[in-house]
């Protein structure tokens, strides 16, 4: 549960109020649903010592769709007088620089972490490898978006197509299950399952008992059962930017993340320099 301290909407003066167009009655009512969504979120995705299933990304996606597409965010901060923005990466170096490299397949931005490892800048190219990256990918920094820009960036890239955000959303809630399953496809539609599919993260194939493996494979969670694709990542990264939602520059919730006796241990051995990182990979679960 979202604490009352926790909470920073902080509608303002009445008059402030009374200069929109919306009754204070109807800011209140969204109020109270944005809060109670953004605790759902944060059950729906937020796991601990257990794998984040398919059908909870499913679920978040209605969540994102009615505030970030459907334009209620946007209607709730013009009510209070403020300004929302969003973190997440900046990948246009990156964006840029795919359409100068026609050997990349595709490219995944991301942004969430699996076990502790971070899952960003993913992408598969059918040049070798020698010794440079192909595209920009480490200039990739979390930056905070107004939510037209949020909404707009382009996330994910596949055979010389990007996909936004939004398109990305409205593709889980309408055509996955998010709120519809509809199985029609048009040439959009299909490109944009292909996008999905043709990345995978989860655990071994000989784990799987629902769901089917990508192109790509990456086995970043040992006890799944399932593999996620990479619109599923895409979904929780957003999910990710809409708990992390900052209202005039102050992030609406504080979140207290306990260290794990293996973090606290880490920090008094000093092993979470660099210099001995380079040496080991610690990898511990993320809170």
């Amino acid at each position: 549960m979202i604490a009352d301290s926790e909470w920073r909407t902080n509608f303002g003066a009445p008059e402030q109020l009374a200069k929109t167009t919306y009754p204070e009655e109807q800011v209140a009512q969204w109020d109270a649903l944005l809060r109670s969504d953004l605790e759902t979120l944060f059950r729906l995705i937020v796991r601990h010592q257990e794998a984040l299933d398919e059908g909870s990304i499913r679920a978040a996606s209605p969540i994102l769709r009615r505030w970030l597409i459907e334009g209620l965010l946007d209607k709730f901060c013009r009510a209070v007088s403020r300004v929302p923005k969003l973190p997440a990466l900046n990948n246009e170096h990156v964006v840029s620089a795919l359409q100068n490299a026609p050997d990349v397949t595709i490219f995944l931005t991301g942004g969430v972490r699996f076990n502790g490892a971070e899952m960003s800048g993913i992408y598969s190219s059918s040049s070798p490898f020698n010794g440079k990256l192909r595209v920009p990918a480490h200039t990739m920094k979390f930056e905070l978006f107004k939510l037209g820009a949020f909404k707009r960036q382009k996330r994910i890239y596949f055979s010389g197509r990007f996909f936004t955000c939004e398109e990305i959303i409205k593709f889980v809630a309408n055509k996955l299950g998010g709120v519809h399953f509809d199985a029609e496809r048009d040439e959009t539609h299909k490109a944009m399952e292909a996008a999905a599919d043709a990345m995978t993260f989860g655990g071994p194939p000989n784990n799987v008992v629902r769901g089917k493996i990508g192109q790509m494979h990456l086995m970043v969670e040992p006890s799944s059962i399932e593999p996620l694709n990479a619109f599923h990542i895409e979904i929780i990264a957003a999910a990710a930017s809409l708990l992390c939602l900052h209202l005039d520059g102050k992030q609406l919730i504080e979140f207290n993340v306990s260290k794990t006796l293996t973090s606290r241990i880490s920090n008094y051995l000093g092993l979470n320099q660099k210099a001995f990182r380079r040496s080991v990979n610690l990898i511990e679960r993320s809170k």
